[in-house]
């Protein structure tokens, strides 16, 4: 029995709380630069590609080489220094991680195109591969490196015109489409929130889903606690999903006790004793 509407990913708590990642879906996934968009974007897509979900990433900003490395660090469990300059300590180990990561990898049904594109360039590339290669999940990374074609005057308009043809997109084609978004300066050190979006144009109405990564600049450690927000989710509950940020995986680990968790304490009986007390709990 499928227990979820979307596809799973394996973060139990985020899945529970957006019922998986659904096709006909836009979802929009905003930070400021530096707080890990990327390092979630592509965690995310790993763990569809175990699921066996066939998923495409537009990487505007960074290479495909570099996103493969981030990728293999991950999946071998090996600093990402040492795949980026190909360098591995403790040898055998190492190179038998090195060997289990990239095998993984290997059977992952996944595309990274680091092409830049316009606007109608993206539309055609996502119907090719919806169409072609049945791809079900594409991530843009990210929304403000899409250049428009018909530029207006006006550029929030611009964007919002890009968001709102993906959403029509995505019901179209029945697949789900993830948008990283960069924020306002006004948003560093604060609580992200909508208003915050960079260029937001119609991101708010266009958008299924909006999600926001938070975290501390100051804190230097290993495992970084990173925050999602669910500030918007049409069909669904909305809330805060704690995560840590492994750096020197590159990699986003859900933490199991969530702020967005009640707990339920029961009535205790007018007149009840002690031992009834402690048993109700």
């Amino acid at each position: 029995k499928k227990q979820y509407l979307g596809y799973e990913t394996g973060f139990e708590n985020l899945d529970n709380m957006l019922d998986g990642f659904q096709t006909k879906y836009l979802y929009v996934i905003g930070a400021r630069p530096s707080i890990c968009k990327t390092a979630f974007a592509l965690t995310l897509l790993r763990k569809l590609c175990q699921k066996k979900v066939p998923v495409t990433m537009f990487s505007l900003e960074m290479s495909a080489k570099s996103c493969f490395y981030r990728m293999l660090s991950s999946e071998s469990k090996l600093p990402s220094w040492q795949i980026r300059k190909g360098v591995v300590m403790e040898y055998k180990q190492g190179i038998s991680k090195l060997q289990i990561g990239l095998q993984r990898m290997f059977d992952y049904d996944m595309n990274i195109i680091d092409t830049s594109f316009t606007d109608e360039e993206l539309y055609s590339r996502i119907r090719y591969e919806a169409i072609t290669k049945g791809k079900k999940v594409f991530v843009i990374d990210h929304l403000g490196l899409v250049r428009t074609t018909n530029k207006t005057a006006n550029h929030y308009l611009d964007v919002g015109r890009i968001t709102s043809t993906l959403h029509a997109l995505a019901k179209e084609l029945d697949v789900c489409i993830i948008i990283l978004c960069q924020m306002n300066r006004e948003a560093e050190g604060k609580k992200p929130n909508m208003s915050l979006l960079r260029e937001s144009g119609n991101i708010e109405q266009d958008a299924d889903v909006i999600m926001f990564l938070h975290r501390e600049r100051t804190v230097d450690e290993a495992c970084i606690p990173t925050d999602i927000i669910v500030e918007k989710h049409r069909d669904g509950k909305t809330g805060v999903v704690n995560f840590s940020f492994d750096t020197e995986h590159q990699e986003i680990e859900e933490i199991k006790k969530n702020s967005y968790e009640r707990v339920s304490v029961p009535k205790i009986p007018v007149g009840a004793s002690y031992e009834k007390q402690e048993a109700l709990f």
